[in-house]
């Protein structure tokens, strides 16, 4: 099963299978023992006029296109929703679980290459 569960001391959020397109998060709050309060968010995909892609749930993507094209038609060269500053933001994170993970320095991390 591909699922994602983030585990926390008053509950969890689950990203329902397939998890890397997930179209339903839901959040668990621990409401004491064997008591637990679930709110669940759907997030459905667009309608995919294209068909058939190499990934399964690719159209989910969709949002993302629209929003890079529609910063490049204005002259931008980063999106107001996400910007370069974000993607570096997370380039850190991910290093630093690769460190945890697999031990800093290690020569899989050594580079740091999104480090500043």
């Amino acid at each position: 099963e591909e699922r994602l569960v983030i585990q926390g001391t008053k509950g969890r959020a689950i990203l329902d299978a397939p998890f890397h397109v997930p179209e339903r998060l839901r959040v668990s709050k621990d409401q004491g023992r064997e008591k637990t309060e679930e709110i669940v968010y759907d997030y459905p995909l667009p309608n995919d006029p294209f068909g058939v892609w190499n990934n399964p749930g690719s159209i989910g993507f969709y949002h993302q296109i629209n929003e890079v094209g529609k910063a490049l038609k204005e002259g931008r060269n980063e999106c107001d929703s996400y910007t370069w500053n974000d993607s570096l933001e997370v380039a850190l994170i991910v290093d630093e679980i690769v460190d945890q993970v697999r031990g800093e320095g290690n020569d899989l991390t050594s580079s740091g290459a999104c480090r500043q």
